[in-house]
């Protein structure tokens, strides 16, 4: 058709026939062309032109490249009808039962099936080169998460692919801040609050571990002069009881005899000076408020204390057989019944030849140290009806008494020990005596030895032989040792009652080399300027706050003031706020983001007299005179939180922040560190 077609072109090029006549045998060739094809829609493609090929009259072609060789071809088959199989032009398939699966098809990862028929494309490729393929990474992009990977805490990632953010091995995260509880093997020591767990910051003075260290809120280090208030110390089982003042405290030994963790409190009526624990139960020489009992069979929540007056000054007390038994003073020893703690009876009195300071009871006997006149041993073997003392004189003033083996070990102030043969107690021996370089106020006995708390530390003297007491070794206290307690048996330790020094704990397992104690709290007008950015803040008394622009030293400006409705006595500037001590009118917020024009003050009132305050973090910390010292939340200046307070020995009158500690200047009682977290 070409060559005719070709042919009457020619004709026309070469003026031989006319174009009317050419369109005319064009329409005459087209018709002949379309007439041959009608019918047969679809063209034979032969490539190597041997009449073979596709939709070729003769068949299809095996070989598209060589005419020798159509006769191969066999009939396609194709089971699956996705145009693959033996002998089919689109090539073999390796799997003819499912037209999914055939050379064309994509891949699919992670469903165990060769997809696409190529051994070389994998069906769980490692994406990230972590040794864990895509259907087991839960983000096979990035080679940090992984099944097994070290969770890191707190950053949203779930990097050990398990479903969940806890980071510390545990399984259980009962109040979702990513930390498990300790009972499921984690770290989180309260798992019904997010805000308790190793990472969270510890909150001065909460009296919460906010961190899970071990350690409860921070705690005073004593730094004074005067008679503090920690008196009395006991340890029971794994707990320890101390006081602060008018407050019991309770820790827990257990984890760390040498840095036992504070647990709870319960503030008493009066003074506490001594303190014994029987069956759940504290009992509490409670000075003017006579005994106190506690029910402490749950140390981290103790119970409400039920009292029991007596006659004068409970200052002592030894619990057994159902009675306590109570040094009361000029009232001498005071019994009480205490068989129901709940509902302690009257107490039954024998008067001593002194005024008593404290008491031992064994064998059906009460020691009773006397002021003035030394030892009296009292038989109480019917508690109900005690008999007529026996009295052997010391040549101090007694104060405290420890009864081990046959002998009485008495405190005996300025004389520091006396021992006293008491295997008949009705006839007393003569004292022994060995000096200490303080007064003797307390006396514990184990082990062979006597530790004795004589006010200017520990003296720990060998008694193995009573008779011949050795010399004493001292360890040296910061406060005034009023009481001791030890307790161990290969890792031995005094708990120490140590006054202004609070709870001082010595390892006295080698009694020879007594270590260094260890301190643990048990409690604790002038004006001021504040120079920053060019401007002196000054706390300018009845006048409230002056600014003074000081950029020229030379020649400061003209004070810009801001009256504040109480006297302020100092002034601390950070991040465009004043705040200023302001006496009775507690804590006074200046915004002096402007200084020559400072904002209206926002108050925050304090339970006593604002006399120093410093800043640091969001916490602002105010000397509060009798209040001590006052920790206010000013994340929010325009509207600060309200105070918590930690007392201090005396009256606070200024302090100053840095590091972990707060500097708190007593009025009476010299420095008070505080450690803050």
């Amino acid at each position: 058709m070409i060559k005719i077609f070709m042919h009457y072109l020619g004709l026309i090029q070469r003026k031989r026939m006319k174009k009317a006549a050419f369109l005319s045998s064009l329409v005459a060739i087209l018709t002949i062309i379309l007439t041959l094809n009608c019918g047969n829609e679809l063209e034979c493609v032969d490539i190597d032109g041997d009449g073979y090929g596709k939709n070729c009259p003769l068949g299809p072609d095996c070989n598209i490249t060589s005419p020798a060789h159509w006769s191969d071809c066999g009939i396609c088959e194709d089971g699956d009808g996705d145009d693959f199989g033996n002998n089919c032009n689109l090539g073999p398939d390796c799997n003819d039962s499912d037209d999914s699966i055939n050379p064309k098809a994509n891949e699919i990862t992670c469903d165990g099936v060769n997809n696409d028929c190529n051994t070389t494309t994998l069906d769980a490729p490692d994406g990230d080169n972590d040794t864990w393929n895509v259907c087991e990474d839960c983000d096979d992009s990035d080679n940090s998460i992984y099944p097994g990977a070290t969770e890191v805490c707190r950053d949203g990632i779930d990097q050990n692919c398990d479903e969940g953010l806890i980071c510390d091995g545990g399984t259980e995260d009962s109040d979702g801040d990513e930390y498990a509880s300790i009972a499921s093997g984690g770290t989180d020591c309260d798992d019904s609050n997010a805000s308790v767990n190793p990472s969270a910051a510890e909150i001065p003075f909460n009296e919460k571990d906010d961190n899970c260290d071990g350690d409860y809120s921070p705690d005073v280090i004593r730094v004074g002069h005067a008679l503090g208030a920690t008196y009395a110390v006991f340890a029971d089982g794994d707990y320890l009881y101390a006081n602060s003042g008018r407050t019991l405290k309770i820790y827990n030994k257990s984890l760390n005899p040498g840095n036992p963790k504070y647990i709870a409190k319960i503030d008493l009526s009066d003074f506490i000076c001594e303190i014994y624990v029987k069956d759940g139960y504290a009992y509490v020489a409670d000075e003017k408020s006579g005994l106190a009992i506690i029910d402490v069979s749950t140390p981290a929540n103790p119970g409400t204390p039920v009292y029991r007056d007596t006659s004068r000054v409970s200052n002592g007390v030894y619990v057994t057989g159902g009675y306590a038994y109570v040094s009361d003073g000029c009232s001498g020893l005071a019994i009480i019944d205490v068989s129901n703690p709940a509902n302690p009876g009257t107490p039954v009195y024998r008067d001593t030849s002194g005024c008593s300071s404290g008491v031992y009871v064994t064998g059906g006997n009460a020691y009773v140290t006397n002021w003035n006149s030394g030892l009296d041993i009292i038989d109480v073997s019917d508690p109900a009806n005690p008999g007529t003392p026996v009295y052997r004189d010391t040549s101090g003033l007694s104060h405290g008494v420890y009864v081990a083996g046959s002998y009485a070990y008495v405190a005996d102030w300025e004389s520091g020990l006396a021992i006293i043969d008491v295997s008949d107690p009705a006839n007393p021996g003569t004292p022994v005596y060995r000096d200490t370089s303080g007064a003797g106020f307390a006396v514990y006995v184990t082990g062979g030895y006597a530790y004795v708390a004589d006010g200017s530390g520990l003296a720990i003297i060998d008694v193995s032989d009573p008779a011949n007491p050795g010399t004493p070794v001292y360890r040296g206290t910061s406060g005034v040792s009023f009481g001791v307690y030890v307790t161990g048996v290969t890792n031995v330790y005094a708990y120490v009652a140590d006054g202004p020094g609070g709870l001082a704990i010595i390892d006295v397992s080698d009694p020879a080399n007594p270590g260094v104690p260890v301190y643990r709290d048990t409690s604790g007008e002038s004006n001021g300027v504040y120079v920053t950015g060019g401007y002196a803040y000054v706390a300018n008394g009845n006048s409230g706050l002056a600014i003074i622009d000081v950029s020229n030293p030379a020649n400061p400006g003209t004070p810009v003031y801001q009256d504040t409705s109480g006297q302020s006595s100092g002034v601390y500037v950070t991040g465009g706020y004043a705040y200023v001590a302001d006496e009775e009118s507690g804590l006074a917020i200046v915004d002096v983001s402007d200084p020559t024009n400072p904002g209206t003050p926002v108050y925050r009132n304090t339970l006593d007299s604002c006399k120093g305050v410093y800043v640091k973090g969001n916490y602002a910390y105010v000397a509060d005179w009798e209040s001590d010292l006052a920790i206010i939340d000013v994340s929010n200046p325009t509207n600060p939180g309200t105070p918590v307070y930690r007392d201090t020995s005396g009256v606070s009158n200024g302090v100053h922040v840095t590091g972990s500690y707060a500097y708190v200047a007593d009025w009476y009682n010299g420095l008070e560190i505080f450690r803050i977290w």
